[in-house]
């Protein structure tokens, strides 16, 4: 669970995001990137909305969509980044018991078992772009994705 959420902030993270700086920041196709992960029993579920307005752009990123993300998970220095980042951030995560409890009841309901900060901080200082290519080898490559195009009716 722990890295899909990774990779999806490599991605799609608002500052840092390789799909967001190459679909918002420099073409201005989209407003943002909608990242997802719906938990079930026995399956996990990762999406990224992409919300577009013309079928060329769609025809676009789809094209290159998947060389992005494989220059994005040998990219050392942005996996660097992001797992200092998430490690600043777990001060917050952390910081009330709300917050801890919310953290603890989304662990046991996704992982069985309470997972704790402990837990998260030594997981994160083993990320790597070897870590980050097995993860896409089984989630992420264009045989395990789908896609989903609505376009409206014009009226």
């Amino acid at each position: 669970m722990w890295g899909i959420d990774f990779i999806l902030q490599l991605l799609t993270h608002e500052e840092f995001g390789t799909l967001q700086n190459w679909i918002r920041k420099d073409n201005g196709w989209s407003y943002g990137l909608e990242p997802d992960i719906e938990y079930e029993k026995d399956r996990m579920i990762w999406s990224i909305k992409i919300p577009l307005n013309s079928y060329s752009v769609v025809k676009e990123i789809r094209t290159k969509i998947h060389k992005r993300i494989q220059t994005t998970i040998v990219d050392s220095d942005l996996i660097a980044l992001t797992r200092e980042r998430l490690l600043l951030q777990t001060s917050f995560d952390y910081e009330t018991i709300s917050s801890r409890l919310d953290r603890a009841v989304f662990a046991i309901n996704t992982a069985g078992y309470v997972q704790t900060q402990t837990d998260y901080k030594t997981w994160l200082a083993k990320v790597d772009k070897n870590y980050i290519a097995t993860l896409y080898t089984k989630y992420f490559t264009p045989e395990h994705m789908g896609e989903f195009l609505a376009v409206p009716k014009t009226v």
